[in-house]
């Protein structure tokens, strides 16, 4: 049921992280807008870069954004006695050559997603970069990490090996990838032209499609059987897939 909405004036939310108690969120104007779950209220807004924050993640109690500025930045939490964020510390500032579109995070590895369709491996920690693609031939936008393997999404999904960095199995969709989630070892995924693909990323195989009307699509989010598919018209549609 509805809970709660929450204007914030003159700012476009982008992206967020859901932490224990508060909800922190990018947007536009380059800040951290963190909200209470309790409340439903703002409380705190902490700049964050200089442009639009394009994407966050969460891992271990780190929160790492990704901006329009050319940088991804890894911040630890503050927090008061009461669960509230005071702060966010920065402790690594890591420098692209272009806007970072998006990024995936997982231990000491970091995916950065580079306007240009170039696609950068870092140690965060060490600030060291393992390794850069050139993917303009598959126009990715997106980075996922999932077993051992560094999943990169645009008009096509790509495996790339942890350790090798050699290209595995490749599937090319019909338009870009705006939006996708991974479920266990299904990928979900969000095409500019509506259609969702259900794939198994273990056996390579399609598992179903789903032709939709909705061309202005652009986010999912797929829990159990349920499908939810949001719209730039601020609507939203509810799917119920077969598979498990």
């Amino acid at each position: 049921k509805y809970a709660y909405g929450v204007i914030i004036s003159n700012v476009s939310l982008i992206c967020g992280v859901d932490l224990k108690h508060s909800l922190c969120v990018g947007s536009s104007d380059g800040k951290c807008y963190v909200l209470s779950k309790q409340q439903g209220s703002v409380y705190q807004s902490i700049p964050c870069h200089y442009d639009t924050i394009t994407d966050m993640q969460l891992d271990a109690d780190l929160i790492f954004s990704s901006s329009w500025d050319s940088s991804v930045k890894v911040w630890s939490v503050t927090t008061t006695p009461q669960n509230k964020i005071k702060g966010l510390r920065l402790i690594n500032d890591l420098d692209h050559d272009d806007v970072v579109q998006s990024i995936a995070v997982s231990g000491p590895m970091l995916v950065s997603c580079v306007q240009g369709c170039s696609v950068v491996v870092w140690d965060w920690d060490a600030m060291e970069v393992l390794h850069t693609i050139d993917y303009t031939h598959h126009d990715i936008a997106h980075a996922a990490i999932w077993d051992n393997h560094v999943v990169l999404m645009g008009v096509s999904v790509v495996y790339l090996n942890f350790k090798t960095f050699e290209e595995g199995l490749t599937r090319r969709f019909d338009a870009n990838i705006r939006s996708y989630q991974i479920c266990g070892n299904i990928l979900c995924t969000l095409e500019q032209n509506g259609k969702i693909t259900l794939f198994d990323l273990v056996e390579g195989r399609l598992v179903e499609e789903l032709e939709t009307s909705q061309e202005d699509s652009t986010c999912l989010h797929l829990r159990e059987k349920l499908l939810l598919i949001g719209n730039s018209s601020r609507g939203f549609a509810v799917f119920n897939s077969t598979n498990s």
